[in-house]
């Protein structure tokens, strides 16, 4: 549980005078008071070991701009206002032993998140990749054997994934000059050419995504009804706009305008409308102060979860196959049903003329879609 602002001034009323006290604010965010001072700490492990960020002073930075700010650093690597070109050069005794994990990593983060579609990846990309026990070691002393050791025991899916995102963290240290490799090995996160047999072959699976029969649908969303938790009104609101799960994941406040979603950048690259139904907007909570919370707080495969304690058989990406079952069967036009799916439509040719993205008639499409899921 967040701290207030009233309970902050109670804590530092209180605040012994010769030493110094930590009060816990959730999420590894501490309230430090003592010895004259208070300010923010977030602790977390690094490696083996413990380690400790200042967030700023109290009253200067305010329980919620605690939060803001280390959501800020834990995204980025740097506090708002902060500039990594900005920073000093690293000290002679770090420099010597080279450049450490964290700071590469950080460093690459401001660069490649900027590129990437859903805001939390940066975040996800970070998480991985620091729990790993190569973190610990300076980034010119990675090598092959690390990288199999720390992989190898990973879940398929999410070993490809961390494989991917260390690969480009080494090649970007190698481009800043941070390290070398045997031209003969290359990147000790790549596996190409006589290095392949030494990583396992992910092969995606060639069956589709599991849906849901549509007229199974109403029993469905009777029982997430029922389940007034995050990850099952998001779930809801998931399947009402029929989005992927990274648009409802990366969703904010500042995207919604009245009764219109519109993602900033779809998977087609482009911004997408949505328009929302009375039965989406009841499933939204209040308004916060914040633009750019979460429409939703919820963790990666916190939905699936959520769906297969229902339909163990089921995938969340599958309930977009189930609104494009029911489109066909009730025959809605194939142009609508796919550019409420956000995919493209028509040739090159067509859509450089066609201009409008029909918002009028996709939303009596997800009108009726809405009736028929929710029954009413």
């Amino acid at each position: 549980m967040g701290l207030t602002v009233s309970q902050c001034e109670k804590l530092l009323a209180q605040a012994p005078a010769e030493k110094v006290k930590k009060h816990p604010a959730g999420d590894g965010l501490y309230f430090v008071v003592g010895r004259g001072r208070a300010y923010w700490s977030y602790q977390f492990r690094r490696g083996t070991s413990w380690s400790a960020k200042g967030l700023g002073g109290y009253p200067k930075f305010s329980p919620k701009d605690a939060r803001d700010r280390l959501k800020h650093w834990q995204v980025t690597g740097f506090l708002p206002g902060e500039s990594l070109r900005a920073r000093p050069h690293i000290p002679s005794k770090a420099a010597e032993e080279g450049v450490p994990f964290t700071e590469a990593l950080s460093r690459w983060l401001e660069i490649a998140s900027q590129g990437w579609r859903n805001p939390r990846t940066a975040a996800q990309a970070r998480s991985a990749l620091t729990k790993l026990q190569l973190s610990a070691e300076p980034v010119d002393r990675i090598n092959t054997d690390m990288v199999l050791r720390d992989l190898l025991p990973l879940p398929a899916r999410q070993r490809q994934d961390v494989r991917m995102w260390l690969a480009a963290l080494l090649d970007f240290s190698k481009g800043q000059k941070w390290r070398t490799w045997d031209p003969d090995e290359g990147n000790p996160a790549k596996f190409e050419n006589e290095r392949r047999g030494m990583w396992p072959k992910f092969k995606k699976s060639e069956n589709h995504h599991a849906a849901l029969p549509w007229a199974d649908l109403p029993a469905l969303m009777a029982k997430l009804s029922a389940d007034k938790s995050d990850p099952s009104r998001a779930l809801m609101w998931t399947i009402l706009t029929a989005v992927r799960t990274g648009d409802t994941e990366g969703a904010t406040w500042k995207q919604l305008h009245g009764d219109i979603w519109t993602i900033p950048v779809a998977k087609n690259g482009k911004p997408l409308r949505v328009p929302l139904t009375k039965a989406a907007l009841a499933l939204l909570g209040k308004r916060p102060k914040n633009p750019d919370a979460p429409l939703f707080d919820v963790r990666p495969n916190a939905m699936l979860n959520c769906l297969q304690a229902i339909e163990p058989d089921v995938t969340v990406h599958g309930m977009r196959s189930t609104f494009r079952d029911w489109c066909s069967e009730h025959e809605h036009k194939r142009d609508l049903a796919e550019m409420a799916l956000g995919h493209a439509v028509g040739s090159a040719v067509e859509r450089a003329y066609a201009r409008s993205d029909l918002l009028k008639l996709r939303r009596e499409l997800m009108d009726a879609w809405s009736m028929h899921a929710t029954g009413r």
